[in-house]
């Protein structure tokens, strides 16, 4: 019976619905559960004192950013080279798009969204987990990566969003420098110049190479069924406007740091 409604519903084999294979299902659980040692086992790594000192809520936060740049990078430097090796990807741009080790890795990511939504909904009342914003973040990020997941297809925008994820480890760099007290440093205001390209520069560029990966597939995307063509506006338009907000938050905190850094130069 399932079967048969699924085949009513997407009449394109194409982009018929199909429930993750076995293998997608373990890596899925695989990375979470390593995710989680891995964030309990960064307690007991030979930090500074300066992680010693934070209060437990502190603690929790480092130790998830921690984490959070294990997957940024190992995500990143894998999905690169894998986009710029297969020719649907870098030279036809090809919607309909399926790649086998792009799903295992889009597999991977799920898993650390799955774990890391989970430990800001337990800590949800520190602010410095991210809020509302990194809930939606991760939630949109499981919906999109399961998504490409069940219709074993639409990859390149799997791939060429996880690649998006190069400016965390510039996220997370910034707030372990305002622990370490470095808020007035050099080096602070050199990443805070480089969060502003890389979301400038990377993040809003992925939205808008999306844009322009349906607008030259127009016709394919207009043989979807209408509910998907709808799942995967709704899609972009989240990634686009918090994309768009934290590049604005970051061009704005810039500004006002290059101000105050002029206004104390004038008067010394």
């Amino acid at each position: 019976e399932q079967s048969c409604r699924v085949q009513l519903i997407f009449s394109n084999d194409l982009l018929k619905l199909t429930l993750p294979n076995s293998s997608s299902l373990f890596l899925i659980v695989f990375s979470s559960a390593c995710c989680t040692l891995m964030f309990y086992g960064s307690s007991y790594l030979p930090w500074s004192t300066t992680y010693q000192k934070l209060s437990k809520a502190k603690k929790i936060n480092w130790n998830s950013r921690v984490v959070s740049n294990i997957h940024a990078i190992g995500i990143v430097c894998c999905l690169i080279p894998l986009y710029f090796s297969e020719p649907q990807f870098y030279q036809h741009h090809q919607f309909d798009s399926y790649s086998a080790t792009a799903e295992k890795w889009i597999s991977l990511s799920i898993g650390y969204f799955i774990y890391d939504m989970l430990l800001i909904a337990i800590n949800y009342s520190d602010p410095g987990m991210g809020g509302m914003a990194m809930v939606v973040h991760h939630l949109a990020g499981i919906i999109a990566c399961s998504f490409f997941l069940c219709y074993r297809n639409l990859h390149i925008f799997g791939v060429v969003n996880l690649i998006g994820e190069i400016t965390t480890p510039l996220i997370n760099f910034r707030w372990f420098l305002e622990q370490c007290h470095m808020k007035e440093s050099f080096l602070y205001i050199i990443n805070g110049i480089l969060m502003f390209i890389g979301f400038a520069c990377v993040r809003m560029t992925i939205c808008h190479y999306f844009i322009y990966v349906m607008y030259i597939h127009h016709n394919t995307v207009m043989k979807m069924p209408i509910f998907v063509i709808l799942l995967t506006y709704v899609m972009l338009i989240t990634f686009y406007l918090l994309n768009a907000m934290w590049t604005y938050k970051i061009t704005r905190g810039i500004a006002k740091k290059l101000c105050q850094h002029h206004q104390k130069n004038k008067a010394t």
